[in-house]
């Protein structure tokens, strides 16, 4: 960010913005050329104070810009005088949220908003003219959206990948930037995880073989290590998600799989799993890795699990198991009397520290609890699917609807107690302005209303992202419905720790004032069911 001059005034800020799609626009939206515009308009006018601020590569479809955030940050602490664009589609493609910002948010922290080559100012502007040039904006960008699905659905029907991931394996072909060739030793890793899962190994035995035989993993042979990870200080550390993630790619027999996510629409960014129906596929474009024997046989494993193996010790339900009271996982302890051996499930918390409940759980117990529960769920989906969706829909709306009642009551009164800031707000403006409240009263009240909205915003956003949550789990519903048909007709027994690892997330063990056990399982995609 620019600041070209600085005083004691509030800021006149430049907000130049390009996108990667307003590239075929040439120079006449890059950022030199909107700041050269914005320039000379504020030194026509004689502005002062003048700060730059920049969203380069951003698109205008959503707010989420750093650029602009900072700039709206500003705004809310009342450190800006105006704002000036080249033109409204540099504030937004976006109908609804432009307007809002230009009618609702910048006036209400008395900000001046110009759009230069419109020649609109919105203290005196023709509001008409700019719900048109937003909506126009807004079907520009709609416009862009498609063009780009075409040219991608376009793109896989030539045979080509659509995915900037390269799987784990391959590698982009130096002479072919579209087409992939097979990279060694990740290539050879691949194949050893198939064989050793179709020889009847686990996940979570795999990823301890790899671990000790020291196969670089995939986060660290791609160079894309977080920071903190367990990857960085250990690049030979593999997880049970990156085993699986590779058991489920039909890539590594040659083909390729297009559109396995979308978007529901061009402002919305979450990125949503297709279901294997909605996959494009194309067979036999790079050079396979394993054969389709192999990864036919794997699958089938995977949606059946029959266990071949049984030469080590297994347990059923390792890593998934946590204490419901401090979340820390509970591990398998060994208990032999006289000739009989019994395993438990123990709070590693206070086995290391004893800082919480002695409780604990037989596995035999758990075992059964979970299978029993499984059983349920394919006796219930045996009635139809349709019915057993419904139930599952019902189940989370029977959890979820009081709390949800909660938090929307609470979104109410913070929108409610926002509203009267703002009155507040206003009329201690014009009481300032009459002369009525002196400045440092006027600021002193500002400040704490100020900080009140803050809070009450930030309380606001928690809000919605528990709402948000609630909305993930009935849109996993779907994704739950589909693997609880897939094992429909098999009998789940305690070798089945495939079938676990797919159809549950984790389970909680509580232990009440009264020293009796509960069990919590919290299913994949849509948690408990009660």
């Amino acid at each position: 960010m620019e600041v070209f001059m600085k005083d004691n005034l509030r800021y006149t800020i430049l907000y130049v913005r390009i996108s990667k799609d307003d590239d075929a626009a040439g120079d006449s939206n890059s950022i030199t050329t909107q700041l050269a515009i914005l320039q000379k308009y504020a030194n026509d006018h004689a502005y002062q104070n003048i700060k730059v601020i920049k969203d380069d590569g951003y698109s205008g479809t959503n707010f989420n810009r750093p650029g602009f955030q900072e700039m709206y940050s500003l705004v809310k602490s009342r450190q800006v005088e105006r704002i000036l664009v080249k033109d409204l589609s540099r504030l937004g493609r976006n109908y609804i949220e432009t307007g809002r910002f230009i009618d609702l948010e910048f006036p209400r922290y008395n900000t001046q908003f110009i759009a230069v080559n419109e020649n609109f100012d919105s203290n005196g502007g023709d509001r008409f003219l700019v719900a048109v040039w937003n909506l126009l904006n807004e079907l520009y960008a709609m416009d862009i959206s498609n063009k780009q699905k075409q040219s991608i659905r376009a793109k896989s029907d030539s045979g080509r990948h659509i995915t900037s991931k390269i799987p784990f394996g391959y590698k982009l072909d130096p002479e072919d930037k579209h087409k992939w060739i097979i990279d060694e030793p990740a290539a050879e890793t691949v194949r050893v995880i198939f064989r050793l899962f179709n020889a009847g190994k686990g996940t979570t035995e795999i990823c301890r073989y790899l671990t000790e035989h020291k196969f670089i993993s995939p986060s660290n042979h791609n160079k894309q290590e977080i920071k903190g990870s367990r990857a960085v200080a250990d690049p030979y550390y593999w997880c049970v998600s990156s085993v699986i993630n590779i058991l489920d790619r039909q890539e590594y027999v040659g083909d390729t799989v297009n559109f396995k996510t979308y978007h529901t629409s061009f402002k919305d960014k979450r990125v949503r799993k297709n279901s294997r129906e909605d996959y494009v596929i194309i067979h036999d474009t790079q050079e396979p890795i394993i054969s389709r024997e192999e990864f036919e046989k794997a699958r089938k494993r995977r949606n059946a699990n029959k266990r071949i193996s049984t030469e080590k010790q297994f347990h059923l339900l390792d890593g998934m198991v946590f204490c419901g009271d401090c979340k820390n996982r509970m591990y398998l302890n060994r208990k032999k009397r006289k000739s009989t051996v019994t395993y438990i499930y123990l709070c590693n918390r206070y086995k290391k520290e004893k800082l919480c409940s002695a409780h604990y759980i037989r596995e035999d117990y758990l075992i059964k609890t979970v299978l029993d529960q499984i059983a349920f769920l394919q006796e219930k989906f045996s009635e139809g699917k349709i019915e057993f969706r419904r139930f599952i829909y019902s189940a989370i709306n029977h959890r979820t609807s009081e709390h949800i009642r909660q938090v929307n009551s609470r979104i109410k009164a913070i929108q409610e107690r926002l509203n009267q800031i703002r009155t507040t707000e206003t009329k201690m403006y014009e009481d300032k302005l009459t002369g009525k409240v002196d400045e440092e009263t006027f600021h002193n009240i500002t400040h704490v209303l100020n900080n009140e909205a803050r809070n009450l915003t930030d309380e606001n956003s928690q809000l919605l992202v528990i709402l948000d949550k609630v909305e993930d789990l009935k849109m996993g519903i779907d994704n739950f419905v589909q693997k609880i048909e897939r094992f429909a007709n098999c009998t789940v027994t305690e070798n089945d720790r495939v079938i676990m690892e797919q159809l549950i997330d984790h389970i909680e063990i509580y232990e009440n004032d009264s020293r009796e056990i509960s069990v919590r399982i919290f299913f994949a995609d849509i948690g408990v069911i009660e």
